[in-house]
């Protein structure tokens, strides 16, 4: 079962005929072209988590296809839109444009390409790749199908209030930049892998539990696997339940996305 929407990569639901293909949303992404432009990207050795000396630094990796690293430009540039691609690097499709310049540029797809500043815009209005500070490159709300919506503006204040998609309510200068509405692509979400084998394309491996490891590789581990530990700990050795650690505070952060106030409006 296939749904086209409008250019952009459409879901593909494959027929229950074995264990591997029951309840396996992918990606179709046919009626895209494949094709890399070679001067826009690079490619990425996997390292399989290990550093320079050899040892793991970061679990569950390995294995996983040859990856080409698109350089997608963040800047709000402006252009003729040449063709519109998918990225297996990231979930939002990406377009290649070619600026006033004669330059060639990935920039993420939008559906509208317009670019608004924050006060420029009303209340409830949807944005989103929405700049950090002013001049930056937007840097927040660009996953497929996210978007943030301006919640306050008050007359005579440089800053904007927004929430955003996790229920974080911050403010923005009134002069960053962003794109009206929503990121396309909005049914990525369904999409299920189906089996272990397409995760380790994608350079990650399993990962076990803690409690069902040896005591040699986690603090959790040993004696059988249905045991409870006295003290829950991370594979690091750090306390997992009831610690309570300091993290720096925003000050543009008026309220969390766990429901902390931490500013007035």
């Amino acid at each position: 079962m296939n749904s086209q929407n409008n250019g952009y990569p459409s879901i593909r639901k494959l027929k229950p005929i074995n264990n591997s293909s029951r309840n396996t949303v992918l990606i179709n992404k046919r009626h895209l072209g494949c094709d890399v432009e070679k001067s826009l990207s690079y490619r990425k050795f996997n390292k399989g988590g290990r550093n320079n000396t050899g040892k793991i630094t970061v679990r569950a990796r390995g294995g996983g296809n040859h990856i080409r690293i698109r350089m997608v430009s963040h800047k709000f540039d402006q252009g003729e839109v040449i063709k519109t691609v998918i990225d297996p690097n990231r979930s939002c499709p990406i377009s290649l444009i070619k600026t006033k310049e004669g330059d060639l540029k990935y920039i993420p797809s939008r559906t509208n390409h317009n670019v608004y500043t924050v006060s420029s815009l009303s209340v409830k209005d949807e944005i989103n790749t929405i700049e950090t500070y002013p001049g930056s490159t937007g840097r927040l709300v660009r996953s497929a199908g996210t978007f943030a919506t301006i919640k306050q503006m008050e007359e005579g204040s440089k800053h904007v209030v927004v929430k955003m998609r996790s229920g974080e309510i911050r403010r923005f200068h009134k002069n960053c930049k962003c794109y009206l509405g929503r990121v396309p692509f909005e049914e990525w979400r369904q999409l299920k892998w189906g089996k272990a084998g397409r995760k380790v394309n994608k350079n990650k491996r399993p990962l076990s539990c803690g409690q069902a490891q040896n005591r040699t590789d986690h603090p959790n581990g040993g004696e059988n696997s249905k045991h409870k530990p006295k003290v829950y700990k991370t594979y690091k050795g750090k306390l997992a339940r009831g610690k309570k650690y300091k993290f720096k505070i925003n000050p543009l952060i008026i309220k969390t996305r766990r429901g902390v106030i931490k500013r007035k409006i």
